[in-house]
């Protein structure tokens, strides 16, 4: 997966610091009509709870746009997430192989947008991005960790060593 982060650079169309820094008026004017966001890590802390200030932006967000939420995560999870974004009218879907192209065509077909106008915002390049790149999101925005710019459970080492290598592979990307 890394040789093919490094092949297509393009993977990541705009870097910003948190989900809070898009620019989501821009998208807006650009035809983006629906919004993907990754959970861990980009709305909250790794398997934390989504923080009450990022619920309240997502309920605003949600009078503009179509809200997605695509995790990889288990079954249980996804309940708390469904229970928590319950006054969201935001679509969950919990696919265990990202970044296979499923959970994000899912999330495209529920709401019956084309993918060139969704965006998909996350922390991870390999998995996040790198799903929407193939399943031909329009905008695939990469975000700070969550942890690494907040309290919060951090992701485990493994994962933190990945998006290092990720972020090396894809270096002089500009931040916008």
């Amino acid at each position: 997966m890394l040789r093919h982060v490094a092949k297509h650079r393009s993977v990541a169309t705009e870097n910003v610091q948190s989900v809070f820094d898009v620019n989501y008026a821009l998208l807006k004017e650009e035809g983006i009509e629906l919004l993907i966001f990754d959970v861990d890590d980009t709305l909250g802390g790794y398997h934390d709870r989504i923080p009450r200030n990022v619920i309240v932006f997502l309920k605003d967000l949600a009078q503009t746009f179509r809200i997605g939420v695509l995790s990889n995560c288990k079954p249980d999870r996804k309940k708390y997430l469904v229970k928590t974004l319950s006054g969201i009218p935001a679509y969950v879907s919990s696919f265990s192989n990202k970044p296979s192209i499923k959970g994000f065509t899912d999330i495209v077909k529920h709401y019956d947008v084309a993918s060139k106008n969704t965006a998909m915002v996350g922390d991870r390049i390999g998995m996040d991005l790198w799903g929407a790149h193939r399943a031909r999101i329009g905008r695939r925005i990469v975000v700070e960790p969550y942890s690494s710019r907040r309290a919060g459970r951090r992701a485990p080492l493994y994962y933190r060593a990945i998006r290092k290598t990720e972020n090396y592979l894809l270096r002089g990307r500009k931040k916008k």
